[in-house]
């Protein structure tokens, strides 16, 4: 059975992040993406060893899809 891949999207503090972390195996996530570069989210991912990005709050629909097909990312989260 293959392991999902899953990409979180965040806009901020990112404590719901950190509970997803903290609850499943943090392998399982490939990828965390925000609009905000100074979302303090994005430092719990980097702590955690997980790439982060950031792209521009009107959404590029190419960009995204290319950035989820690289880490092949087989679910996208909202938190």
């Amino acid at each position: 059975m293959k392991r999902e891949r899953l990409a979180v999207l965040i806009s901020g503090r990112g404590s719901n992040l950190r509970a997803l972390l903290q609850t499943w195996k943090s392998q399982d996530v490939a990828l965390v993406i925000s609009s905000r570069s100074d979302a303090a989210g994005l430092l719990h991912a980097r702590r955690f060893g997980i790439p982060v990005h950031v792209l521009a709050k009107s959404v590029d629909w190419q960009q995204l899809n290319k950035l989820l097909t690289r880490y092949r990312v087989t679910h996208l989260l909202l938190a």
